[in-house]
């Protein structure tokens, strides 16, 4: 997967597929924490500090962004 950052956002670029993922600012943060191995735990904290959201809020929107990921292939 190749990242590009954008502003509110990025873009992930599948090499393999040749398809490209649109990433708003939440799920690049939490693609990038990812990468860098941040747990479940570390993410919501993450979402939370940055987006002012309940944790129980930011539980389900990591978990949602992270099933997404792994469905595109860009978690490994």
């Amino acid at each position: 997967m190749i990242h590009r950052p954008l502003v509110g956002g990025g873009i992930l670029y599948d090499e393999t597929g040749g398809k490209v993922h649109h990433l708003n600012d939440t799920a690049a943060c939490v693609w990038e924490a990812c990468r860098q191995g941040a747990t479940m735990e570390e993410l919501v904290g993450y979402v939370c500090a940055a987006y002012e959201v309940t944790p129980e809020q930011a539980d389900q929107d990591v978990a949602a962004i992270v099933l997404e990921l792994s469905v595109a292939g860009a978690l490994r």
